[in-house]
Order: structure tokens, then C-alpha cells, then sequence
């Protein structure tokens, strides 16, 4: 599938332009859903999308907490 990458300015405040030139931008190049962090999903709460917008979560697992908490530790 095609990815189109557009990025904005940290703490950018969206508006429903913003939304709207994204999903024109995704709609000429072909894509179909849109996806977005978590952290810009709650600053895109209450805008409309024609287009699916999916949130990227992640979390963080640490496999050796004693050696993570010894590494920052020592720095």
C-alpha cells in the first residue's frame, strides 16, 4: 500500500482545515485509513474524519528492571 507521511510542529493545535488537507492529501495518493499517535489523538478529539483514523499505542516493557534501574544509575 502507499504511506504518506505528513508532519506537524510539536504542540501544533489541529483544526478542521488541518483534517481536511490530510485527508485530501490521503485521498490523492490512494490511502484509505489514516493513523495518528496517541498523544495528537487527544489534541484531534472533536474534529470530524471521513477517513478511518486509527491511534498508534505502545507500551514500554522493561525485560531486566534491575538492570535498566543500575543503567540509569550509573549515568
Amino acid at each position: 500500500g502507499t504511506t504518506l507521511s505528513k508532519p506537524f510542529a510539536d504542540h501544533h493545535r489541529y483544526t478542521q482545515k488541518d483534517v481536511q488537507q490530510i485527508e485530501d492529501d490521503a485521498r490523492a495518493c490512494g490511502c484509505d485509513t489514516l493513523v495518528t499517535t496517541a498523544k495528537d489523538a487527544v489534541k484531534l478529539k472533536g474534529l470530524a474524519f471521513d477517513v478511518p483514523c486509527l491511534v498508534a499505542e505502545m507500551e514500554v516493557v522493561i525485560d531486566d528492571p534491575d538492570g535498566f534501574r543500575e543503567l540509569v544509575l550509573s549515568a
